[in-house]
């Protein structure tokens, strides 16, 4: 979202909003802050001697134009790789007005993506990781090398992995030696702007601490915390069925039933499903959430 001077020159003389203050709430916006509670708390709005009367309704108008333009964003281009041993689904999402993009969870086989990425003619903004597992991340050092681009993983794993015995531990469980490296702490509620899209994290812990999915419009990338029929494991260092399905409950169910699921590898009878089809045919959503309910 960018400052928009006839707002500005709205703001009355005296609100603690006018100026600078406008680019913090934006920012605050930007990073995901949805209530003016929220962005009072990032940015000490409504501290002024209008008690926030006067900047609570620019707020609101902000807030109305954000979900305007979340509403309006362009259809991403999303391309699917199956990468490494573990055969993880590594997916580029694209703006098609800027040619932007990301890249979710790059599993090994770095040469492979990055000449899928020069075939779509795609500039990598960010590299994502759905979790820390190493089998989701093998090809983080050599990516964020080529391609100049920061890796981006929620904070909870980003502490997790960094433990001597739990990289030990993860070790032993999968075989592989996860790449050390985390250039952007991600926080449930951010949304992060690429091109015209804006990638949401939903923070998911069950599988790992720091589990995210990432929404992109109608798109969920679920990394190992839904797959098609099924969830991930949480027998792991770290795992948590209960965090799971909450999880699950609290942040996946509520969005549209249209929302197609993109997960972190094909073991279903598809590569991927919608919500509404999880919601009437994985067991541990009909017979775990939905039942309980």
């Amino acid at each position: 979202m960018k400052p928009d001077e006839d707002l500005t020159a709205r703001l009355r003389p005296g609100c603690i909003c006018k100026g600078i203050r406008l680019h913090r709430i934006i920012e605050a916006i930007d990073q995901g802050a949805a209530s003016f509670g929220e962005i009072a708390g990032k940015t000490g709005i409504g501290g002024g001697g209008c008690k926030g009367r006067r900047c609570g309704e620019k707020v609101k108008e902000l807030l109305r134009r954000k979900e305007n333009m979340d509403q309006q964003q362009p259809q991403a281009g999303i391309t699917r790789l199956v990468t490494g041993g573990y055969r993880v689904n590594t997916y580029i999402v694209s703006c098609p007005e800027t040619k932007q993009g990301i890249i979710i969870d790059p599993g090994g086989e770095a040469e492979k993506i990055l000449a899928a990425i020069a075939a779509l003619g795609v500039r990598i903004r960010y590299i994502f990781n759905t979790h820390g597992h190493a089998d989701h991340i093998v090809a983080n050092t050599e990516l964020r090398q080529a391609l100049d681009a920061p890796v981006c993983v929620h904070e909870a794993d980003a502490d997790f992995f960094t433990r001597p015995e739990v990289r030990a531990a993860a070790k032993r469980e999968l075989g592989l030696e996860a790449p050390a490296g985390v250039d952007v702490r991600l926080k449930d509620g951010d949304s992060i702007p690429v091109g015209r899209l804006a990638v949401r994290v939903l923070h998911t812990p069950g599988h790992t601490p720091g589990s995210c999915c990432f929404l992109v419009g109608g798109d969920l990338f679920t990394g190992d915390t839904l797959f098609v029929g099924d969830v991930g494991r949480t027998d792991l260092t770290g795992g948590s069925l209960e965090l799971l399905l909450r999880s699950v409950k609290e942040k996946i169910l509520p969005l549209p039933p249209e929302t197609t699921i993109r997960p972190g590898h094909d073991y279903g009878e598809t590569p991927t499903s919608t919500l509404a089809w999880e919601m009437k045919e994985n067991p541990y959503i009909t017979d775990f959430i939905l039942a309980a309910e």
